[in-house]
């Protein structure tokens, strides 16, 4: 699986900001320009992307775009040419996943990236239009909500279908995809499936729990760690790292003293880390209860947690109760480290794509996905791109400390003392009832 590289440009690289912007199929970047005051794209690895346009509405002449009006929004810089190896990438992209009658009524035939150094980084329909006056804030304002998908449409309508039989008693039960599953639901709400990369995923039953496909999607992304949304028509599934014509996201740089601009980050954060994930599931055809297990672990600054996760309930059986480790090993292992990084525009940075920290310092400097990108052009600051971030990959070398004890050591030790050093001698509490067993009885 190629994947896109885009090394951090210095601004003198890139001379001018611009941003263009089409509406029902007229390109309005020229008429807007005098009364544009900020374009704000927001993309995300989970729920729709949504893009707001702010205006001087000053004389109270601008016209109001429909509701459901197909809109397109460019990103970049002038000078920096359209040679960058994303271009095609990025229009096979949204070729695929937004319907050619969707955008403008006609064949997408223009190249996301044009020569003038722009790059398509939003497709999707006014959602609202807002006013607004503050006679110390600007005089009359008017904002353009955007959204990449209908929400009036089938995409938010609960249903219910079940698909599958279930195990048998010699385990041998027909194994039901999840793209054949997925691929119903959608077509019975008007939306064309794209799945890539799941094609071994199967269970023997699947349900629609009287959920929305986009509520269905997002909870079966999650149980096994997969990345979902909707975009147009179109229902996205797959891993979390790639694209859906099987690329892996495009990586982008962020280096000190050439583009990086601010950094707020979390290298680790102890809260969401596991050292395992376990699921309990009963076997029906033997009458007792039994579990699966999976390792999370990690290196340093990882790899000290002691606690096992568990995803509330029981699960069907032992095959949905891997995928279910499987994706609280994901969440696990992505949300451990946490933060954002604000550099130079950058169009190339999307949701699950990485950004190279180099520069920021020992420990913090690394690769990390990211969950969120944000695109902001104004008229007085430029253009600048703001990356959330998730799965950090650090160099475990970089990590010191005061103390010659291993962490382990050190935790065992402060959580011991605290309660002594705070509140002098205590009594501990002695349980009076015996532990839990391993197999407790079923209800009747």
């Amino acid at each position: 699986m190629p994947q896109q590289w885009q090394p951090a440009l210095a601004p003198t690289y890139r001379r001018r900001a611009n941003v263009k912007i089409v509406i029902a199929g007229m390109d309005i970047t020229d008429a807007m320009a005098p009364y544009l005051i900020s374009v704000q794209v927001l993309l995300k690895d989970w729920g729709p992307d949504t893009a707001n346009i702010e205006l001087d509405d000053r004389n109270a002449e601008l016209p109001i775009p429909r509701d459901d009006e197909p809109v397109k929004i460019y990103m970049g810089w002038a000078g920096s040419g359209p040679s960058l190896p994303l271009n095609q990438h990025v229009e096979r992209i949204y070729k695929l996943i937004i319907p050619d009658q969707y955008v403008d009524g006609s064949p997408i035939k223009e190249v996301p990236y044009q020569a003038s150094g722009y790059q398509m980084v939003f497709g999707g329909i006014v959602k609202s239009v807002e006013s607004g006056f503050a006679r110390a804030g600007g005089g009359r304002r008017l904002w353009v909500e955007c959204i990449s998908y209908n929400e009036k449409g089938d995409a938010k309508a609960p249903s219910l279908m079940t698909v599958g039989q279930g195990d048998s008693p010699d385990g041998d039960g027909q194994d039901v995809s999840l793209k054949d599953f997925l691929g119903n639901v959608m077509q019975k709400n008007g939306l064309t499936l794209y799945a890539y990369g799941v094609d071994d995923i199967k269970r023997k039953f699947w349900i629609q729990d009287n959920e929305s496909p986009m509520s269905l999607g997002q909870r079966i992304a999650t149980e096994l760690g997969l990345s979902f949304k909707i975009i147009g028509n179109s229902a996205l599934i797959g891993p979390r790292e790639q694209l859906p014509n099987g690329d892996l996201a495009p990586t982008v740089e962020a280096v000190w003293g050439v583009n990086l601009i601010s950094w707020r980050i979390k290298p680790f954060s102890g809260r969401p880390q596991w050292a395992g994930a376990k699921q309990r599931f009963f076997d029906i055809w033997n009458g007792m209860w039994k579990s699966v297990t999976k390792s999370i672990g990690g290196s340093v600054p990882f790899g000290s947690a002691t606690a096992v996760a568990m995803m509330h309930g029981a699960a069907p059986n032992e095959q949905a109760g891997q995928q279910y480790n499987e994706g609280m090993a994901a969440d696990s292992q992505e949300s451990r480290g946490t933060g954002w990084v604000i550099i130079n525009g950058e169009p190339a940075a999307q949701p699950n794509g990485n950004v190279v920290i180099s520069g920021a310092r020992p420990g913090v400097d690394g690769r990390y996905a990211i969950s969120e990108a944000e695109h902001n052009y104004t008229r007085g600051g430029g253009y600048t791109t703001r990356c959330n971030l998730k799965r950090p990959q650090l160099i475990s070398d970089d990590y010191w400390s005061w103390s010659s004890k291993t962490p382990e050591q050190m935790v065992k030790q402060q959580l011991r003392d605290f309660p002594s050093e705070l509140w002098g001698d205590m009594t501990p509490v002695e349980p009076q009832f015996p532990p839990e067993v391993s197999n407790p009885p079923t209800s009747p």
